[in-house]
């Protein structure tokens, strides 16, 4: 129980962190898009593979996706689901039957937004939501 306990204070410290971060330098371009923009957002030709973030893995392969929290010898799943190849939002629907003994799983359906070198998502945990890039 008190592993419990360390896994959830774990996971809650880069959430709490997040909370107190930076703004988007972006915010406060409005307009039409440049050509900088637009190869920003730029899929890349294949998405299958292994992305990171701090304390996650994630691996696409085979038109599915599957989020860990990852710590000092720990693994817990937090996401499985579908991910269909598409453009710079992908839906993802959830694998229930997966997720159902997973703690810290979610069984919302997610949408990933897909850019040139970045997956990005929101990852939400005991109310807590957060954005998280995942990078390649």
């Amino acid at each position: 129980m008190h592993k419990l306990v360390a896994l959830l204070a774990a996971l809650a410290i880069p959430f709490a962190i997040a909370g107190c971060g930076s703004s988007d330098a972006t915010s406060g371009i409005q307009g039409g898009t440049t050509a900088e923009a637009q190869a920003e957002t730029k899929a890349p030709a294949s998405l299958n593979g292994t992305w990171t973030a701090e304390g996650l893995e994630a691996v696409i392969a085979d038109n599915s996706i599957e989020i860990n929290i990852v710590g000092d010898n720990t693994r817990s799943l937090y996401w499985k689901g579908t991910f269909p190849a598409g453009d710079e939002s992908v839906k993802s629907m959830a694998d229930a039957e997966a997720l159902s003994s997973s703690m810290l799983g979610s069984q919302d359906e997610k949408v990933f937004t897909v850019k040139e070198d970045q997956i990005d998502f929101e990852m939400s945990i005991a109310g807590t939501t957060k954005t998280v890039h995942l990078e390649k």
